[in-house]
C-alpha cells in the first residue's frame, strides 16, 4: 500500500488510464508536473488545450447525433420497401 497518494509511482490507477484514454498528453504532464510551477506560456497552452478538446467532443456529439439519425432514416425506408413488396406479393 501506498504512503502518500500524491506520490509518483509504478502503480497505475483506474483513474490514470482512464486519463491516458481521454488525452495521453495531460497524462504524461500530470505525472510529470513542472519544477518551477506553470508558466504564462503553459497556461495559455492549456487555455487553448481546453477549447480544442471541447471542441473535439462537440464534433464527435454531433457525428453521434447525425448517425443516429442515418439509422433511423435507413430503417424507415427499409420499412417502406418491405410494405410496397408485401403489397405487391398480396396483389394489391
Amino acid at each position: 500500500m501506498r504512503e502518500d497518494p500524491d506520490e509518483i509511482s509504478d502503480w497505475l490507477t483506474v483513474r490514470d488510464v482512464s486519463e491516458y484514454a481521454y488525452c495521453p498528453r495531460a497524462f504524461w504532464y500530470r505525472r510529470h508536473p513542472p519544477s518551477r510551477g506553470p508558466t504564462r506560456a503553459s497556461v495559455a497552452a492549456s487555455a487553448e488545450g481546453i477549447v480544442v478538446h471541447e471542441r473535439h467532443f462537440r464534433a464527435v456529439e454531433r457525428r453521434d447525433r447525425h448517425g443516429r439519425a442515418l439509422w433511423w432514416i435507413v430503417l424507415g425506408s427499409a420499412g417502406l420497401v418491405l410494405a410496397c413488396v408485401a403489397a405487391l406479393l398480396a396483389g394489391l
